[in-house]
């Protein structure tokens, strides 16, 4: 969801849709060259994020704001770092950041304002496997997400430190 509306991507980067929510309508696509066509979507900070886009680079993050996901020409931009052969993987909001998963790093992206909205910033060299990115709560230790990375070992991880429960 983007403020009051639903998001759909694909993994195969077919057009983005949306839906407003009002009976009897169906899922309607984003204007044609307005927003990119891709596999991940993530509301943060009030923003749209589209990651992982048609557009052939897999690290470039594009976002509009939730007010104007309809009519707004899509030409915000930034990339997360990392080698040529990387693509983004997934992203998951958590506390008051949000975290973008790569095949090979980890980087947290803080909502700054002004002129770039975004900073982002590389903290882990493992990945995430594509939607394996989940919260879980427990009594002792609070809210924590669980991964795969693609290191192939079962990760928790608190936003800074992590903790391979599985190899």
């Amino acid at each position: 969801r983007s403020k009051n509306v639903t998001i759909a991507t694909s993994d195969t980067q077919q057009r983005v849709l949306y839906w407003a929510g009002s009976v009897g309508t169906f899922f309607l696509g984003l204007p044609i060259g307005s927003a990119p066509a891709a596999k991940i979507a993530l509301d943060f900070a009030g923003y749209l994020m589209l990651m992982n886009g048609s557009g052939g680079n897999g690290l470039l993050v594009t976002y509009a704001d939730n007010n104007n996901i309809t009519t707004d020409p899509w030409t915000s931009t930034f990339a997360v770092g990392s080698s040529q052969d990387d693509e983004i993987t997934d992203a998951v909001n958590y506390n008051t950041r949000a975290y973008v998963f790569t095949k090979y790093t980890t980087h947290q992206i803080s909502h700054v304002g002004g002129n770039p909205d975004f900073a982002v910033r590389q903290i882990k060299d493992w990945g995430a496997v594509s939607g394996t990115g989940k919260r879980a709560t427990y009594t002792d230790k609070g809210e924590l997400l669980l991964m795969l990375g693609w290191d192939k070992k079962v990760r928790v991880f608190d936003g800074t430190e992590e903790q391979i429960i599985s190899t």
